[in-house]
């Protein structure tokens, strides 16, 4: 039990400042912390919308892109306030995977494609022939 329920048990019976006194603790800190109590416990609709948006994209948006989300619904709130709620949430941004490259299959029985310039003359002019390699694309 902490010192304020023990003084808001005890106010019925005894002054609340000689409760304070005794315990030695402030009054005002006493009224605070039943003021705190008291007040409702209503989540704001702008965190509401928070969740709502980072849910909806997969949990991958940011702050920037959580601001301009929810702006857009009309809630004037600024990305350091949707980071503290994303924070006391246990909310993260999921990162995207890097692409790699990955390289041609290296099986000798895979076979490659027939080189189609090799038969053909020399180009006289320039932009006649083009060459690439598209081993690097993924499946």
């Amino acid at each position: 039990m902490s010192t304020y329920q023990h003084i808001a048990e005890r106010a019925a019976q005894v002054p609340v400042r000689q409760l304070c006194q005794v315990l030695r603790v402030a009054p005002a800190a006493y009224y605070a912390w039943q003021h705190r109590r008291q007040r409702p416990t209503v989540e704001p609709a702008w965190q509401v919308a928070v969740r709502k948006a980072f849910s909806q994209h997969s949990q991958r948006y940011g702050t920037r892109q959580l601001r301009v989300e929810v702006q857009a619904e009309g809630h004037r709130v600024g990305r350091w306030r949707i980071r503290r709620v994303l924070k006391a949430y246990g909310l993260r941004a999921q990162q995207p995977r890097s692409f790699v490259p990955r390289t041609t299959d290296s099986d000798p029985a895979v076979r490659a494609a027939p080189n189609r310039v090799l038969g053909q003359p020399a180009p006289t002019v320039p932009n006649r022939v083009w060459v690439g390699d598209i081993t690097y694309l993924p499946r």
